[in-house]
């Protein structure tokens, strides 16, 4: 039986089938598959043993594709700066927003909806000890912070950013788990490091992203919208216009976009 449910493609509201309604049957990798860690074009999914990742419908890509995403927002602080310099700059970004930060400023929510960015889910505490107690424990964060993203835009996305990323807290039974429930994880192949230290100087943030993109045609960045993160606003117009000058084009991420997944989870 199939269900209605509003979902997010690329920020915008699309009712219909579930994510999930859509998806073949997934089947189980055996003890010998070997280890593919990305979907590739045609949307032939990861595979490992014991992983059971459905095949999925990618949209064509051409020429050089850069994804900017900012994790951890919104803060008034610093998401009407964000903004600002995308519109500016006239291009869009993915926002990754915590379920927290939307009830306490649901507003900023909606200014990166309506400007035309895509939102993505990153959890409703972000309380890395919690969601990492095992899949249901993630999934049960997931859903709490979509039902808040829902009630303040009217949509529910289907892309997730874990905690922290994949890398160390994602074993084969999450990935599992996140693709039963129809949504798809969001990785990235570019670090601006703006974690690495509480204020990472702009000009390292901008050598980061140069040396990281070289020798690539398809680039996920990873940026955070995080109350004082100052130097990331000011090297936010710098690395776009570098990645403009390196003939990339900008997009958003979505359910039908191809992303980008780190292969150590799936070891495990």
């Amino acid at each position: 039986m199939q269900t209605t449910k509003t979902q997010s493609i690329t920020g915008r509201q699309v009712t219909g089938t579930t994510t999930e309604d859509l998806l073949p049957t997934p089947s189980l990798g055996s003890p010998g598959t070997p280890i593919h860690s990305y979907y590739d074009a045609a949307g032939n999914p990861p595979s490992a043993p014991c992983l059971a990742m459905r095949p999925r419908q990618f949209q064509p890509e051409n020429g050089k594709m850069a994804f900017l995403t900012f994790d951890d927002g919104p803060y008034p602080s610093t998401t009407p700066k964000i903004l600002a310099i995308l519109a500016q700059e006239k291009v869009h970004a993915t926002f990754f927003d915590v379920g927290q930060q939307v009830e306490l400023n649901p507003n900023l929510l909606k200014a990166e909806y309506e400007q035309g960015n895509a939102i993505g889910n990153h959890t409703y505490s972000h309380n890395m000890a919690e969601v990492y107690k095992g899949p249901e424990a993630f999934l049960s964060d997931v859903t709490k912070a979509e039902t808040v993203i829902y009630n303040a835009i009217g949509i529910r996305p289907q892309i997730i950013r874990a905690p922290g990323g994949t890398v160390g807290n994602f074993n084969i039974n999450y990935f599992n788990a996140v693709d039963a429930g129809g949504y798809l994880m969001e990785d990235w192949n570019v670090d601006t490091g703006d974690t690495d230290a509480s204020l990472v100087p702009e000009n390292q943030l901008i050598h980061n992203v140069e040396q990281q993109t070289q020798g690539k045609t398809r680039v996920v960045i990873l940026m955070h919208d995080l109350a004082g993160k100052n130097t990331t606003i000011q090297a936010l117009p710098v690395i776009i216009e570098m990645l403009k000058k390196q003939g990339f084009s900008f997009g958003v991420l979505g359910p039908h976009v191809r992303p980008i997944v780190f292969p150590e989870g799936l070891h495990n």
